[in-house]
């Protein structure tokens, strides 16, 4: 499935029923794509919030879904998703946008297309680890928070959990 501008999916058209960031296109990545998601994740995670750089490209890159926000050619969103618990879950991982890009939907964009993917699964529900600035944003999806805040590479996180809907 590849969204596009302000498009409809014919598969799914539910999550996207909100306005999406104009001339932006969100799908799975290509192979050819993914040195531009992963320059973006360490200008983001590693450049801007410090997080050291051996630990943002790690042994899941091979077995995650990539998907990527795309604007004229260049990638200004990603994020990626993985099964776990032999299965049964999914975790939405390293949501980044380029700062530049920042304010205009993408991550909510990336997010509603990952979950469309992740609803349509076997997957029961799906896990992520929010940076606690961005709880409200996940809340909006429908995440709920799970525990108390964590240090994960020097950043407090929360965990939450989302349970897939079936259509």
């Amino acid at each position: 499935m590849t969204i596009m501008g302000s498009e409809h999916s014919e598969e799914d058209p539910r999550p996207f029923e909100r306005t999406r960031p104009a001339g932006v296109e969100i799908r799975v990545a290509h192979v050819d794509e993914l040195a531009m998601a992963f320059s973006l994740r360490l200008a983001v995670f590693c450049d801007e919030q410090g997080v050291p750089r051996e630990a943002e490209i790690d042994a899941f890159e091979d077995v995650a879904t990539h998907v990527v926000a795309l604007k004229g050619g260049q990638v200004i969103g990603v994020l990626r998703w993985r099964p776990i618990c032999g299965g049964a879950r999914a975790k939405v991982e390293r949501v980044a946008v380029l700062k530049s890009a920042r304010g205009h939907g993408i991550g909510e964009a990336l997010m509603r297309f990952a979950l469309a993917q992740l609803d349509a699964s076997p997957f029961r529900d799906t896990i992520l680890h929010a940076q606690v600035h961005a709880r409200a944003f996940y809340e909006r999806l429908g995440y709920v928070t799970e525990g108390e805040p964590f240090d994960e590479d020097g950043i407090f996180h929360l965990k939450m959990r989302r349970p897939s809907i079936k259509s």
